[in-house]
């Protein structure tokens, strides 16, 4: 099979399955995005600790902590939202135990800890938030903001493939311009006012206004990645999806620009 030919395929799958799992209800969507979750947070351990000790899967545990625990708040009527002291509790719990059985690597795997709830962990839990705004499952909402984010990609792209010219962060990512980068916003921006024409967005101002979050901080979520892999010197976050790398690869833009998408609309 050929290289477009697989990404193409690839492409497809993906998108039937974020599709489906997004409008087939709030079960899917949820069991959808604890796989994504998990996996990201996989891939990223992977990539910064190579290898699975139970310091791994403790820190991938943590950092789905907030996720879970949202997730049993909605759909089991678990009486007590998410509470931060608990997570530092067993924050700290895992500190000693890295003590105990390995104390030349505490810091460092406290540190993995730390980035992995705040980059990944954090960022499904405000999903979650988003997708029962008000207490209602919001799947135009949620689909609405994927739409735009994969608009980024495309604006950027083609705009970027036609007129670019002026490296935008060249030791992080060297095909991005400034060119592709602001036409992947205005882009955004435009995807945003169309959306909002399918009724997903409740304004025009919503849409408009989360057109131009995801264009600037989905742009800036896929050079942290590309940062994070350089230092690691992987090309791909992992392998999972033929030509097109890993599950991070492909939610990198879409996970750093969740909590300014849900400082929007939630505060």
């Amino acid at each position: 099979m050929s290289g477009l030919m697989q990404r193409s395929l690839t492409a497809l799958v993906f998108g039937i399955v974020m599709i489906g799992g997004v409008w087939a209800g709030p079960i899917t969507f949820g069991l959808l995005f604890l796989v994504v979750s998990f996996l990201c947070l996989w891939e990223f351990f992977q990539l910064v600790s190579p290898g699975f000790t139970w310091r791994e899967g403790a820190g991938i545990a943590l950092a789905l902590l907030p996720f879970l625990w949202e997730g049993a708040h909605h759909y089991f009527a678990f009486p007590w939202p998410p509470n931060l002291l608990v997570w530092l509790l067993l924050f700290s719990l895992i500190i000693v135990l890295t003590l105990i059985f390995n104390p030349e690597k505490v810091f460092l795997h406290t540190a993995h800890c730390t980035l992995s709830t705040a980059y990944l962990g954090l960022p499904f839990y405000f999903l979650l938030k988003i997708a029962f705004l008000n207490g209602d499952y919001h799947p135009g909402l949620i689909f609405g903001i994927i739409l735009l984010t994969w608009a980024n990609d495309t604006g950027a792209y083609f705009v970027g493939s036609r007129f670019g010219k002026r490296k935008l962060f060249p030791s992080v990512s060297p095909k991005k311009t400034w060119e592709g980068t602001i036409g992947g916003v205005i882009f955004t921006i435009l995807a945003g006012w169309g959306i909002y024409g399918l009724g997903w967005f409740d304004s025009l101002q919503d849409g408009l206004v989360l057109g131009a979050i995801v264009g600037v901080t989905g742009t800036l979520g896929d050079l942290v990645e590309s940062s994070l892999k350089r230092s690691f010197q992987v090309k791909d976050s992992g392998s999972i999806l033929p030509g097109h790398g890993g599950v991070l690869d492909r939610f990198d833009s879409f996970v750093f620009l969740l909590p300014w998408v849900a400082g929007y609309l939630l505060f």
